[in-house]
C-alpha cells in the first residue's frame, strides 16, 4: 500500500507543479507529510471549516453527503491560486469521491478563501464566505 501510496503522491504533486489542481481517491497513508481531511457534509458544511497547514501539506476534501459538492477558491483571494475542483470535475465532486489539492509554495500567512458553487457563496477575499465556505491559512 504504501508504493502504492506514494506513486499517487508523486502523481498529484506533479499535477499539482502542472496545473495547481491534483486529485487523489481512497489514499489515507500520512506517515511521509502532513495531510488534513475535510468532510463536505449533509448540512452543506465543510468540516472543519478552517484548516491551518504548511506549504506542501495535502487538503483531502471528501464528500460525505449525498448530494454533489466543489471547492473553489473566492475571487477576490490576494493570491490568485487556491483549490479549483471545477477545474477537473466540473460536475461537482459526486457523494463518496474525494477532491485533493496541495498547499503550494506561498508566504506564511496566506489564507486561501474557499466555497462550494453549489451551496456557497465566495468572500470578500478577506474574510470567509456565505454557506458552504471554509479557509486554509498556511503556516
Amino acid at each position: 500500500m504504501r508504493s502504492v501510496w506514494k506513486t499517487l503522491f508523486i502523481l498529484a504533486a506533479m499535477g499539482v507543479l502542472l496545473s495547481g489542481i491534483a486529485v487523489v481517491t481512497g489514499c489515507n497513508d500520512s506517515t511521509d507529510y502532513e495531510t488534513f481531511n475535510i468532510s463536505m457534509t449533509s448540512l452543506d458544511t465543510y468540516d472543519p471549516q478552517a484548516v491551518t497547514g504548511h506549504v506542501g501539506a495535502l487538503i483531502v476534501w471528501t464528500n460525505d453527503d449525498t448530494d454533489p459538492h466543489t471547492v473553489l477558491r473566492d475571487p477576490q483571494n490576494a493570491v490568485a491560486i487556491g483549490p479549483n475542483s471545477d477545474a477537473v470535475l466540473p460536475n461537482g465532486i459526486a457523494p463518496g469521491e474525494s477532491f485533493s489539492w496541495l498547499i503550494p509554495n506561498v508566504p506564511s500567512g496566506t489564507v486561501f478563501y474557499y466555497h462550494c458553487r453549489f451551496h456557497g457563496a465566495a468572500g470578500d477575499g478577506s474574510s470567509v464566505g456565505t454557506g458552504m465556505a471554509g479557509l486554509i491559512e498556511v503556516d
